[in-house]
């Protein structure tokens, strides 16, 4: 099999067997054929197999962990591409914005608004959050709530390709015109920056609400 340098200095085969369509509910639910079509790839030298969480459902053959018990036989290392799917397809026009997913700032915007405001503040701060998501590419997501039992308390998930996308967010006339007409109702704001534990999650979230009517 002839091998091509991948990446930093990896020698792979030339031809890299998809696993896409191994699991459930995809074009090869049958275990019994996914695990020899994979042996036959490495009884021909392949080594470079291209699997991912999101392509299947956990607890299939695309979960690397069932795919590793396939190789325990072999004495020759095998190479997984562990593809990390952070483009959003699901997002039309803005689904590039996840090439450089590492970058990407997220955070929660904790403010309390003084109650004679709130009606008011709730339609400025749906219109904004509207415009940003649709107007802005780097704006993945702005997505408003307010504690049930203390609505007065707004939490704010947002998401932002990069800090770059925030800066130039923040000098979008939307926002500029939400900051001006709400500056006199809000009572307190905290910004707090979060990290994501589970990267590979947020595609799969964006693309099943992609789905809901």
């Amino acid at each position: 099999m002839i091998k091509h340098k991948l990446g930093q200095g990896l020698d792979v085969s030339a031809l890299s067997l998809g696993a896409m369509g191994y699991g459930r509910a995809r074009e090869l639910p049958d275990r019994a054929e996914m695990i020899e079509l994979i042996r036959m790839a490495v009884d021909r030298e392949m080594d470079f197999f291209d699997t991912a969480k999101v392509y299947a459902p956990r607890r299939t053959l695309n979960d690397k962990r069932y795919m590793n018990s396939l190789f325990t036989e072999y004495p020759r290392h095998i190479i997984f591409l562990l593809v990390m799917m952070c483009a959003l397809l699901s997002l039309g026009k803005h689904g590039n914005v996840y090439a450089q997913e590492p970058k990407m700032l997220v955070r929660i915007s904790e403010i309390e608004i003084f109650s004679q405001h709130l009606e008011e503040y709730h339609r400025i701060l749906n219109e904004e959050a509207e415009a940003s998501v649709r107007l802005e590419p780097g704006v993945l997501c702005i997505f408003p709530t307010a504690q049930k039992d203390n609505p007065t308390q707004i939490r704010i998930l947002e998401v932002y390709a990069s800090r770059d996308a925030y800066d130039a967010h923040i000098k979008s006339p939307h926002f500029q015109k939400y900051k001006s007409l709400t500056s006199q109702m809000v009572k307190s704001l905290r910004l707090v920056d979060m990290a994501a534990l589970d990267a590979e999650a947020m595609p799969l979230i964006f693309k099943k609400m992609s789905g809901r009517p």
